[in-house]
């Protein structure tokens, strides 16, 4: 498995993805639809552009553990644990603030 390549169109794809939502909300705001119709896919743009970097790295932690590279797969483990651990306590911070 070439990881670099499986990196590549995870992140390709995550970005396109995006930008798709990003527009079609934006668009729907210009034509002045009203309510959260807009407002939930420009979130959901939001939403694929944070999760695309975790996907990410575990499509990587896969990858090198298909190819044996125990190595750096412990590293991108490592890396998905702490972004997770990162985003669960951001999470709580918010909720506990709000």
């Amino acid at each position: 498995m070439n990881v670099n390549k499986a990196v590549f169109v995870v992140l390709t794809v995550g970005m396109l993805v995006s930008i798709f939502f990003l527009v079609l909300g934006l668009s729907l705001q210009f034509l002045g639809l009203t309510g959260r119709g807009y407002t939930s896919i420009l979130y959901l743009a939001i939403l694929t552009l944070i999760l695309t970097p975790i996907a990410r790295v575990l499509v990587a932690f896969i990858g090198f553990t298909v190819n044996k590279d125990f190595y750096n797969a412990a590293t991108a483990l490592t890396v998905l644990f702490i972004v997770l651990i990162s985003f669960v306590l951001g999470l709580h911070l918010h909720m506990t603030l709000s």
